[in-house]
């Protein structure tokens, strides 16, 4: 394990800075930015991993700009679909183990309780459908994978939700006005890291749901944001079509995780430790 050699994809990027902070500490990390790759030009990305010769990949490069998607579908699905099936070919191709990122956006939004692995997909936005098909051309190009959907992801190592609130709660000088009708399940990045390197220490293979425990809707996520970084500010709830924003978003997409506490032997923590620890990590 400790000689093993470890590529990380979207090296710029939250997820990615979070990764190779854990990792680093145990493999060989090679961090790549989109400056330094383009996942979706495949003879780039077969000839860099030719070189490097990595042992696992992890695929963190992403188009995540759910609005924007809307107008740029073509781009979208050319970094999360061409770009999944780029990095997954080259990985088969060098031998190595990927673990590849995926979203609770492929998800209609329809269900009552968390979504297992298991359940029916039906994107609802751009965004979810170019995610879905990269989790496809995963599949379809390697069987040496894990796929990790996960949700509502935060971190210190980039924009996200909890920052967003605090910043308009120090400019703000009346409630924020928040949603109350979309439900899932936050998660921190650092943890999903953590979840990383135990599924790949265990070569943990096919799909799974990584996500924290427990179910929240935005306005009770933004509350509990405010509540534990000891900002007195309220919160008012409204629905979401009184944003009017490009991209549907599901109206319930928590993720249930069975399927990974059984096969690491490791339960995720609830969202509001993770959330304590962010808040603490950012201070």
């Amino acid at each position: 394990m400790g000689n093993e050699r470890v590529v990380v994809t979207g090296g710029a990027g939250m997820l990615a800075r979070d990764l190779v902070k854990v990792f680093t500490n145990q493999y060989e990390v090679t961090c790549l930015p989109r400056a330094a790759l383009d996942v979706a030009d495949e003879n780039a990305v077969l000839s860099c991993f030719r070189e490097l010769q990595p042992n696992v990949v992890l695929h963190a490069a992403a188009y995540t700009q759910v609005d924007r998607a809307e107008m740029e579908s073509a781009e979208a699905f050319r970094v999360n679909a061409s770009g999944a099936r780029a990095v997954a070919r080259a990985s088969a191709a060098v031998g190595a183990f990927l673990v590849a990122y995926s979203t609770d956006f492929v998800f209609s939004g329809l269900a009552s309780a968390p979504y297992g692995e298991e359940a029916q997909t039906g994107p609802l936005c751009a965004y979810g459908r170019s995610k879905l098909a990269g989790e496809l051309a995963v599949q379809e190009e390697t069987d040496r994978y894990a796929v990790l959907r996960t949700a509502w992801l935060y971190g210190a190592g980039g924009g996200c939700f909890p920052k967003t609130m605090l910043r308009l709660a120090a400019a703000a000088d009346k409630p924020l006005a928040v949603v109350c009708d979309q439900f899932g399940s936050p998660t921190f990045s650092g943890d999903l890291a953590a979840l990383t390197v135990a599924v790949v220490r265990l070569r943990c293979q096919g799909l799974y749901h990584a996500v924290n425990e427990g179910v929240v809707s935005w306005f009770e996520f933004a509350r509990e944001v405010l509540r534990c970084a000891g900002v007195a500010r309220g919160v008012t709830a409204i629905g979401s079509d009184e944003l009017d924003r490009p991209a549907k978003r599901p109206a319930y997409s928590a993720l249930c995780t069975r399927r990974l506490r059984s096969a690491i032997r490791l339960a995720p923590r609830s969202w509001r430790e993770a959330l304590a620890d962010f808040l603490e990590e950012i201070r």
